[in-house]
Order: C-alpha cells, then sequence, then structure tokens
C-alpha cells in the first residue's frame, strides 16, 4: 500500500508541476502555437499545386550504374534549384524549369528506368517529360550501344545466312546422290535447316527491336490535394513544440540564475 500510495502521490505532483510550467509559459506557448497556425494557413493558401507522375522508359541497351551517373547530375541541379543547368540539361526553357519541383530515377528495372516526376503545372508535364525522354535518346552512351549492337547481330545473320547457303548446297547434292556415301541423311539436314531459320529469326527480331528510349506507359497523374484542417494542425503542432522548447530554455536560464546567486 505505502509504495503504491507513494506513486500516486509522484505522479500527482508531476501533474502539478506541468501544471505550473503550463501556466507560468502560457503566454508562450499559446504564441508560439498561434504563430504556427497561422504559417499553417500561410501554407495551405500560397502553397502551389504538385502534380506527380511516373512513366516508364524501355530500352534494350541499357546498363543501370551508368545510365543512373549519367542522369544523377539533372536531379542534383533540381534539388539545388540551378534552374538555368537544368534547362540547359534538358533543352528546355527557364519557364518550364522552374516548374519541375523534384525528379527521381529508377534504373533496378531490366532494360528501362522508372522515372518520377513532380511538377507544379499540369499542362507542363508532357513538355518536361518530353524533354527527359531527348535527354536519354541524346545520350552518347546509349547511341554507341545500340550501334554496336546492331552491328554485331548484323554479322551473326551473315554468317546464319552463310550456313544456310552451305546446308541448302549440301541438301541439292544428297538429292542429286552426287554424295552418296554422305553420312547425312535428308532428315537430318531439313531439321538443321529448321534450326537456323529459327535462329535468323530470333536475330532478326531482337535486331529490329533496338532503338532508343521509349515511353511505355501512358502518363498518369496526381495532383497533392491541400488539406487546410492537415496544414493547421500540422504547423500548429511544430509552433506548439517550439513553444515548449522556448519555455523550457526560458525555466533552465531561470534556475541557473537562482542558482548561481
Amino acid at each position: 500500500m505505502g509504495d503504491n500510495q507513494n506513486k500516486e502521490i509522484d505522479i500527482l505532483t508531476l501533474i502539478i508541476k506541468i501544471s505550473k510550467f503550463i501556466k507560468k509559459y502560457i503566454i508562450v506557448l499559446v504564441s508560439f502555437t498561434i504563430l504556427g497556425i497561422a504559417g499553417g494557413l500561410a501554407h495551405y493558401f500560397f502553397s502551389k499545386e504538385i502534380y506527380k507522375t511516373k512513366f516508364i522508359a524501355s530500352s534494350p541497351i541499357v546498363d543501370s550504374r551508368i545510365v543512373y551517373e549519367l542522369l544523377e547530375p539533372i536531379k542534383i541541379h533540381i534539388s539545388n534549384n540551378s534552374t538555368d543547368s537544368v534547362a540547359n540539361k534538358l533543352e528546355i526553357s527557364l519557364e518550364h524549369a522552374t516548374e519541375i519541383r523534384s525528379v527521381s530515377f529508377d534504373t533496378t528495372v531490366n532494360n528501362a528506368i522508372i522515372i518520377n516526376l513532380e511538377v507544379y503545372s499540369k499542362e507542363n508535364i508532357i513538355v518536361i517529360s518530353d524533354a527527359i525522354l531527348n535527354f536519354l535518346n541524346n545520350l552518347e552512351y546509349i547511341n554507341k550501344g545500340i550501334d554496336c549492337k546492331k552491328k554485331d547481330l548484323t554479322k551473326y545473320i551473315a554468317v546464319l545466312d552463310n550456313e544456310i547457303s552451305k546446308l541448302n548446297d549440301l541438301q541439292e547434292a544428297i538429292l542429286k546422290n552426287a554424295q552418296s556415301n554422305s553420312n547425312l541423311s535428308i532428315s537430318n539436314t531439313y531439321t538443321e535447316m529448321l534450326m537456323l531459320y529459327q535462329k535468323k529469326r530470333e536475330i532478326e527480331k531482337e535486331l529490329a527491336g533496338l532503338s532508343n528510349f521509349k515511353i511505355i506507359n501512358k502518363n498518369i497523374v496526381f495532383i497533392t490535394s491541400k488539406s487546410i484542417l492537415k496544414s493547421v494542425l500540422i504547423f500548429g503542432f511544430l509552433g506548439g513544440f517550439l513553444g515548449l522548447i522556448s519555455a523550457s530554455f526560458l525555466e533552465i536560464k531561470k534556475l541557473l540564475k537562482t542558482i548561481n546567486k
């Protein structure tokens, strides 16, 4: 019973002290809270709407690490509000560059880049998205990679064509009994011929698919809805918290003065 009573007394004492503290610095606490609420109202009425979109740019030639490093300067320029650099990099006007709030790139997907874009104007989303796509397609690394891959596949197709031509000659020779001692049967050559044609079609399909970045999904735009209640509550809480810190600082200062006396 004694321990429980002591705990109740300690809690009651603490409540009394807190009440005295709040009463003593009520003006400070209320003032900061009011300032916070005013800040919340100002944020609601004067802050811009934010529009968000996500699109996927796909290309068969993508090295995630290299592409990310090439794109990172754009993200840094935007976060540092270097509007001139952003406009220069993306080859857009300063007006469009100032409409970009943030951008991030996800290169963890195979042969594609996920681009998250936040802007202040819905009307400029298409212009900015196209500018980012053009920037990607003008990267020397991407263009050289595509050219090298095309050359390799073209050479491979030439090799397959040569093998197919040789096999055709062999089939004709077998049919004409020109190679009566050959261990190859006509059925084996047909099977090999089918495999070569199938491989050639696969390579031709891969070659046809080699291209620069293309957007593979339509832009879906989301708007971040502003809430006056949310703004007031968040800023009011922050104001009250700052008021509490200020009141605590004043109380500690008074205690130190008392101790020094």
